[in-house]
Formats: structure tokens, sequence, C-alpha cells
């Protein structure tokens, strides 16, 4: 059965390609453009384009994630996974297959751009880790928004939630800097890691506390 829920949520996000391709081609976009805008002659430091780059990323998964539940509540398939007990797992199974076609794929694209701006390997390296866990993180908190306003517009859950994530956005620049002046990061990293895994394991049982507010 959970084999199943996996497979059904994948081949949901699958089917509706736009879902899942299209934010990954507005990042491409900008990230393409964002070079473009700048003076090739100006010595602009690395954090300006690290910083740059979760932003964008965070932006574009919010775009990602945005109707992350609300077709399943519209076509009465969350009262289905309420009935046979099956709420949580299918939240997880929700935010993960987001984060395999959308935030690892990011993760990737942006990886490319900073290896392109001669960037060391070694922080081209972390800044890719940094991309695969912060996206998870990003993608567990911008569905709790998307639950919450799912009667209400998306303007409110983002209220809720990106005050939430302003904090990990100081931690991935934090981490930055310490990487280019030579500094020990492990420390962030390893809080990094462990916001994540706190994140994942206790985000979705909220989730589906509050879907199932909006249901009753």
């Amino acid at each position: 059965m959970t084999n199943r829920l996996l497979f059904v949520e994948a081949y949901k996000l699958f089917k509706r390609s736009r879902a899942w391709i299209g934010p990954v081609l507005v990042f491409l976009l900008i990230v393409i453009a964002f070079p473009l805008t700048l003076d090739i002659n100006s010595s602009n430091p690395p954090e300006v384009y690290l910083s740059f780059i979760w932003i964008s990323t965070l932006v574009v998964v919010m775009l990602g994630t945005e109707l992350i539940f609300s077709d399943d509540f519209e076509d009465g398939t969350l009262e289905q996974h309420i009935i046979s007990n099956k709420l949580v797992e299918v939240v997880f199974y929700k935010i993960l297959v987001h984060w395999i076609l959308i935030g690892i794929p990011l993760a990737f694209v942006a990886f490319l751009f900073i290896l392109s701006l001669n960037f060391s390997y070694e922080l081209s390296i972390i800044a890719l880790i940094s991309l695969v866990i912060s996206n998870l993180i990003f993608i567990n908190f911008l569905s709790l928004g998307n639950s919450l306003s799912l009667k209400k517009g998306s303007i409110l859950g983002l209220l809720i939630t990106i005050p939430f994530l302003i904090p990990l956005l100081i931690l991935l620049g934090k981490m930055t800097s310490a990487v280019i002046l030579g500094l020990n990061f492990f420390g962030y990293l390893s809080l990094l890691v462990g916001v994540m895994l706190i994140v994942s394991c206790f985000i979705p049982f909220i989730i589906s506390f509050i879907l199932k507010t909006h249901l009753e």
C-alpha cells in the first residue's frame, strides 16, 4: 500500500508536467538572465550570486508547490485518505515527490550556474548539498502555508510561513561566508541537516491536522 501511494502521487505530479517542468524552466531563465544585468568588469563577491540563488530558489519552489493540495481537496481525494487513515502518509509523499521532481533538479541547475561563474569546486559542492537540503525545508514550510490558505488564497499562507524561512536564509548565508573564508562550516551544515530532519518529521503531521479541519 505504501509503494502504491508513492507511485500514485509521483504519477499525478508527473502527469501535470507544467507543475514541475515549469518551475525548473523559470529558474533556468532567471539564472541565465541574472548575469546579463551585471557589469562584466565588476568584481561582485560570491555572496551576491549565492544569495541570489537562495532567494530565487525559494520563489520558484513557492510557485511549484502552490497547488500541492488543491486538486485533491476539490475532487474529494483528501476525504478518502482521511477515511482510510492514510492522510499523513499522503502528505509526506506529496512533499517527497515535489522535492524529487522540483527541489533536486533546481539544486543541480543552480550547481551548474555556480560552476559557470568559476567559483571553487568546494564551494560549488557545498552549495549543491545545501540547496538539496534547504529545498526540502522550503517545500515543507510552503506546503504548510498552502494547507493553511487552502480556502483563503495563497497570500495568507505565505505571510505565515515566510518569516520562518528567513532564519534559514541567514543560516545559508553564514555557511557560504564560512566556506569562502576557509572557516569551519560543518556546524552550519549539521544545523541545516538537523532542521531538515525535524521539519520533515513533524510538518506532515501538522499539515494533515490542518487539512482535516478544512474538511470538517
